[in-house]
């Protein structure tokens, strides 16, 4: 059974679509403006995640 998934895995071969430099740009440019967007809308993320842990232990050792 090893060997039959051996040989198959090896025969496996992914053949993708030959870019032009034009088109290896364009899609370049738009994984990093993902990526980008992704980044900043982590750190908003963590940032409103900081304040309500900052207000929720002000609140507590204030009014607590």
């Amino acid at each position: 059974m090893r060997k039959d998934y051996v040989n198959h895995a090896q025969a496996t071969k992914l053949h993708f679509k030959e870019l032009t430099d034009v088109e290896r740009k364009n899609v370049r440019d738009k994984i990093r403006a993902q990526a980008k967007k992704d980044s900043i809308q982590e750190i908003g993320i963590y940032l409103i995640s900081f304040a309500i842990v900052l207000g929720t232990f002000y609140a507590i050792f204030y009014y607590g």
